[in-house]
């Protein structure tokens, strides 16, 4: 259990202290100080007391929110650092929040890079908060520990979650797999040494057929547009919400966006709805068009991800063979 080495003096009932009021009338000994000459005790305790129990207090507030000692070694530069730490742990700050964050990535290739004009990271949720500025790093996934992967390495064709570490050491980045569950806000993996203060989740970025190689995407704060592909290809259309499950989904995802492609074979009255449940009035998009004979037509969507990597789907058409196609090209994490 951490300690607190600063220890109120002369706090006891029937310490020699001289009593606010007449402390606070001593208008001249405030202002000028303790004289050459003898100091009445009851006057110097009541001077040391007053800083003592604030130096206590703050003691125990480092002691408190960050776990770590308050000690008096005769420095400050730890108890600064630790103070810093617990006030900002104290601030009003949300897990993941940035200003700016951007990454972009134009061809496949090993590495990607991060920036933010800020960003925050925490050791725990409702723990500890750091402020970063002028956030710039970059990931290498076919790198180890800060810099490239940390714990799981991304599988081919999944996804990487990228996390903002800080330390001891500074602040750095790294990678772990988000293909196979939802990557944590805060790293829930061992952080390499230096920097074990917190790991932030940024990112999540789209990883190629080469499991050591990103594939092309562009981040703008917490959405991501890629290459993606198609969630579902069909030729019948269902009278009520499916389930449609799919690894182009990230575990993550919020939201995702994409086309809704509508054909048919005949003139024909088309209506297809996606949404995040299997109750099709609630928070569902409606996609209805009238299709020529041969025809087809590209709707834009944006839908809510509540089940993992799920969305549901219900469609109709008046005649003909209908065709259907749901590609997604971005998510919101």
């Amino acid at each position: 259990m951490a300690t607190n080495d600063f220890l109120p003096f002369a706090n006891g009932g029937a310490a020699n202290v001289l009593p606010q009021s007449a402390y606070a009338a001593l208008t001249s000994l405030l202002s000028g100080g303790f004289q050459s000459g003898v100091a009445q005790s009851i006057q110097v305790n009541k001077v040391l007391r007053q800083s003592s129990i604030m130096a206590a207090v703050l003691g125990q507030f480092i002691v408190n929110i960050t776990g770590q000692n308050a000690t008096d070694d005769g420095t400050t530069a730890t108890l600064l650092a630790n103070l810093t730490a617990a006030i900002n742990a104290n601030s009003a700050a949300i897990a993941g929040t940035a200003r700016n964050l951007n990454a972009i990535l134009t061809t496949q290739g090993t590495t990607a890079t991060w920036t933010a004009d800020e960003i925050l990271i925490k050791s725990a949720l409702g723990g500890l908060a750091y402020q970063v500025g002028s956030f710039s790093k970059s990931v290498n996934l076919s790198g180890s520990g800060i810099g490239g992967v940390v714990g799981t390495a991304p599988a081919a064709n999944g996804f990487a979650a990228i996390y903002a570490a800080i330390g001891s050491s500074g602040v750095g980045a790294f990678a772990t797999d988000a293909t196979a569950a939802k990557a944590p806000e805060v790293a829930s993996v061992t952080l390499p040494a230096g920097y074990t203060w917190g790991a932030q989740l940024i990112g999540i970025a789209p990883v190629s057929a080469t499991a050591t190689q990103f594939a092309p995407f562009a981040q703008i704060d917490r959405r991501v547009g890629w290459g993606g592909g198609n969630l579902l290809t069909g030729s019948t259309f269902v009278g009520g919400p499916i389930a449609r499950t799919s690894t182009l989904i990230p575990f993550n995802a919020r939201f995702i966006s994409g086309f809704n492609q509508l054909g048919c074979t005949a003139a024909s009255a088309i209506s297809q709805v996606l949404t995040p449940t299997s109750i099709a009035g609630l928070d569902g998009q409606y996609n209805t068009c009238n299709i020529q004979s041969g025809a087809s037509q590209a709707i834009p969507f944006r839908v809510a991800v509540i089940a993992p990597q799920t969305i549901y789907q219900q469609s109709s058409n008046s005649t003909g063979t209908p065709g259907f196609t749901i590609s997604t090209n971005s998510f919101e994490f």
